[in-house]
C-alpha cells in the first residue's frame, strides 16, 4: 500500500508539472505602446455671420475620443479627451473627436468632429495631431436689408419668422430671436418657409415656401445658410 501510494503522488505531481510548463509557454504578454493625441486646431469656421464664431471654439476638456483598433472593431478607448499617453496594444487604429451632439435639429449647437489614424509599435510613443471642424449644416435669417425694410416687413406682420423643416422635424426663428441660427446634421435637404400674421387681415396667419437656387439641395458640413427676407 505505501508503494502504490507514492507511485500516485508522484505521477500527480508530474503531471501538474508538465501542465505548468505547457500553460507558461503557451501564453505570451501582449505587446503594447502609447498614444498621444493633441487637438492642434479647432475651426469653427462656416463661411458667412457664422454662429459658431460667435459661440467660440469649444475648449478642449468638452470633447470626447474614441479609438478602435482596424483588425476587429474594438474599442480600445472612449473618454474624455487627454494630452496624457494612452497605452494600446500594437496595431492600427482608428481615432474619432467629436464635441456636441449632432442633433437632427436645433438652436445653436455646433457638432465638431476630426478623426484620424494611428500605428502602435512596441514600447513606442506615436504622436498624432488632430483638427477639428463643424461637422454639421446652419441656416440663419436677417429680416429686411436695412432699418427701412424691417419697419416695413413689422408693419404689414405680427409674430412673423422663418421656420425651418428637416424631414418631419421644424424649428421656427422668430423675428424677436433673429440671432438664432438653427442647426442639422451633414447631408439633411431643408425646406424653409416665411410665416407671419397679416397686421391687416385681424392677424390671420400666412405662411410662403421659400426657394432660390442659391441654396444646396444637401447641405455639406459646415455649410451656411444666410437668408436675408426683403
Amino acid at each position: 500500500m505505501r508503494k502504490e501510494t507514492i507511485y500516485i503522488t508522484l505521477c500527480w505531481a508530474l503531471t501538474l508539472f508538465t501542465m505548468a510548463s505547457c500553460t507558461s509557454e503557451s501564453i505570451q504578454p501582449e505587446t503594447e505602446g502609447s498614444l498621444r493625441l493633441t487637438l492642434a486646431q479647432v475651426s469653427s469656421q462656416t463661411g458667412t455671420r457664422s454662429t459658431p464664431s460667435e459661440l467660440g471654439a469649444p475648449v478642449l476638456d468638452l470633447f470626447n475620443v474614441q479609438i478602435s483598433r482596424q483588425s476587429d472593431g474594438a474599442i480600445a478607448y472612449n473618454k474624455g479627451y487627454t494630452s496624457d499617453p494612452i497605452t494600446l496594444r500594437v496595431g492600427s487604429y482608428d481615432i474619432l473627436a467629436t464635441c456636441g451632439e449632432d442633433v437632427v435639429i436645433g438652436y445653436d449647437a455646433p457638432y465638431y468632429k476630426g478623426t484620424a489614424t494611428a500605428t502602435i509599435t512596441t514600447n513606442q510613443q506615436t504622436n498624432v495631431s488632430l483638427a477639428c471642424s463643424v461637422a454639421n449644416a446652419l441656416v440663419s435669417v436677417t429680416f429686411g436689408r436695412d432699418a427701412e425694410e424691417k419697419a416695413r416687413v413689422a408693419k404689414y406682420y405680427a409674430d412673423y419668422g422663418l421656420m425651418v423643416s428637416v424631414g418631419n422635424y421644424s424649428l421656427p426663428i422668430a423675428a424677436a430671436d433673429a440671432a438664432k441660427s438653427v442647426y442639422f446634421p451633414a447631408g439633411s435637404a431643408v425646406s424653409l418657409s416665411f410665416y407671419g400674421c397679416l397686421r391687416g387681415d385681424n392677424n390671420r396667419m400666412v405662411t410662403t415656401p421659400l426657394s432660390s437656387e442659391a441654396l444646396p439641395a444637401t447641405f455639406a458640413a459646415a455649410d451656411h445658410a444666410k437668408l436675408t427676407l426683403t
